[in-house]
């Protein structure tokens, strides 16, 4: 069966909030939406080192370390409305990555384990 199965926890779930936070910031919002926006992705992206430098996928800790530092509402960085429309978008494109690809690799990762019942009718 090929078929493509994500689980969905409380994990992704917020990365998947998070990144949908960041899509609807492309449309006009009152300065308190980007305010809430910007502790949000932050404090998931802070989240999603820690979880992922617990496991082997490290590389994707050190993204989530960048996606933290540049939404960091404590020391804020400025940038320009065209600007932060680049970086939102970026920011939400690794939060669906980091949910999607993971969740291929286990699938290719389930696909090469082998058949329990096949070794048991042997």
């Amino acid at each position: 069966m090929n078929s493509f199965v994500l689980t969905m926890n409380g994990f992704v779930l917020t990365r998947i909030i998070a990144a949908s936070g960041l899509l609807a910031a492309m449309l006009r919002w009152p300065y308190s939406y980007y305010s809430i926006l910007r502790w949000t992705v932050c404090i998931v992206a802070a989240y999603s080192y820690f979880r992922f430098a617990k496991s082997s996928r490290r590389s994707w800790a050190w993204i989530f370390v960048a996606v933290a530092v540049v939404f960091n509402p404590v020391a804020p960085i400025f940038f320009s409305r065209p600007t932060w429309r680049v970086v939102d978008l970026a920011a939400a494109f690794i939060l669906l990555l980091s949910v999607l690809i993971p969740a291929a690799e286990n699938r290719g990762e389930a696909r090469m384990l082998p058949d329990r019942n096949r070794e048991r009718n042997s």
